[in-house]
């Protein structure tokens, strides 16, 4: 037993035993002058206190026995003794000032202590009981059947990570704005079919050492392999998983590590971030030159340019798809209405310890965007040197100034990467 349990056994202990002593007191009679310790007996508590004030205010000597005294066996000899001392006090109405002096006592302390058991009986009504459990997390990351994560603020969900082993690649879906609407959808709202690879939210490319992982009709798949941490948190929440990118049926090019954190901001805004850590374990693996790779986004059909009410802007100051598609920025973002009344959109950002930042953004007014890692040429993965991107998604109310967009971006590049665990 440690100290901390050991003090609160002792405060436990010393509570019951005064709450038994107001008790007993508050419920006892007060006490006839008695002269033996007899008839102590069915008052353990009341009496001896009463005879120590009596022997305070210099009662008689006889009214506390002395120590070792027995009472007289023969009843006759104790009624005498106790005829005797009455016959002293014959003629007078008025007890002795000691004993009323020691019965205003009694009764005091007796009141004192009934006021003690009533205030202590409220306290224990109003007071808030001791919380037994730990603080339930504002953010948590709840696992679902059928291989899903669920990332939720106090009860509501706000996405949801698909890593099932029928998926030829794990994805996010739905990814839900500050008023509940969601701001993503699966597939190209004209060709569902033929982009039927474009998962909301996902990770991929389109040329991993010559094999396809980008579409649908590749020979890549990035399968999940388990979930290797999850933390709950009142600011934050995250899980890791472990992926391999398998060429054909077997073959693992790429080991990669996952890193999926949502960050709660004020007035029901959220980001997620997205930490990749790609390995090639067998030999060097090359990302060839395509703008296809390695996020996607696609948002929903009422955000977009084309098909809904839709803006895209960027850091430098581009407007839609004329403006920024296939230049470099910072982030772009992509917003507009979720419902008759209300607008929010995603803002996508490129982390400056990347190596192609600022990233050229693939980016289309039908509705989707993404960066493109090796726009410029391609870039080889060395057995031992892995290949570390961190992208974000801030989720945002409105259509901000670019201005606000810009800040957000420099808190998201102020912040560490996570620390893998070997």
């Amino acid at each position: 037993m440690g100290a901390d349990e050991l003090l609160k056994l002792i405060k436990v202990a010393g509570s019951v035993f005064l709450v038994w002593a107001c008790f007993a007191l508050s419920t006892s009679r007060a006490p006839r002058v008695s002269t033996c310790r007899a008839d102590w007996i069915g008052q353990p508590l009341s009496l001896p206190l009463l005879c120590h004030l009596r022997a305070a205010a210099n009662a008689t000597p006889n009214l506390t026995p002395a120590i070792g005294t027995q009472c007289s066996p023969d009843p006759g000899q104790g009624r005498a003794q106790t005829t005797g001392h009455r016959s002293d006090r014959k003629g007078s109405n008025r007890k002795p000032a000691s004993e009323r002096k020691a019965r205003v006592m009694f009764f005091s302390l007796r009141h004192a202590c009934r006021a003690f058991l009533v205030i202590g009986f409220a306290a224990g009504l109003f007071n808030k009981p001791e919380t037994l459990v730990a603080k339930v997390p504002l953010l948590q990351v709840i696992p679902q059947p059928d291989g899903q994560l669920s990332l939720e603020r106090d009860g509501v969900e706000l996405a949801r990570y698909h890593y099932g082993r029928q998926a030829r690649r794990p994805f996010l879906f739905p990814l839900r704005g500050p008023s509940g609407h969601g701001l993503t959808r699966l597939g190209h709202p004209h060709d569902p079919y033929g982009h039927r690879h474009h998962l909301s939210v996902w990770i991929s490319h389109h040329d991993v050492d010559g094999v396809d992982f980008w579409s649908d009709t590749g020979a890549g798949r990035i399968v999940h392999q388990r979930v290797d941490r999850i933390v709950d948190g009142e600011d934050e929440c995250s899980f890791s998983v472990t992926n391999h990118w398998i060429a054909g049926e077997r073959e693992v090019l790429l080991v990669e590590r996952r890193v999926i954190r949502l960050d709660a901001l004020p007035d029901g805004e959220w980001r997620l971030i997205l930490d990749l850590t790609l390995t090639a374990p067998n030999h060097p693996v090359k990302l060839g030159k395509t703008p296809f790779g390695p996020l996607g986004v696609r948002v929903a059909k009422t955000m977009g340019v084309r098909d809904g009410g839709g803006t895209i802007r960027n850091s430098a100051g581009g407007v839609n798809e004329s403006g920024v598609f296939w230049k470099p920025a910072r982030w772009v973002d992509y917003s507009g209405p979720v419902s008759n009344t209300l607008s929010e959109g995603i803002t996508l950002m490129d982390h400056p310890d990347n190596p192609n930042h600022p990233s050229i953004f693939h980016v289309r007014d039908d509705g989707w965007m993404g960066p493109s890692l090796t726009f410029n040429g391609p870039r080889t993965i060395a057995p031992h040197s892995p290949l570390h991107l961190r992208y974000a998604l801030y989720i945002h109310r409105g259509i901000p100034q670019p201005p606000q967009l810009e800040a957000q971006w420099k808190e998201f590049a102020k912040l560490k990467p996570p620390a893998l665990e070997k």
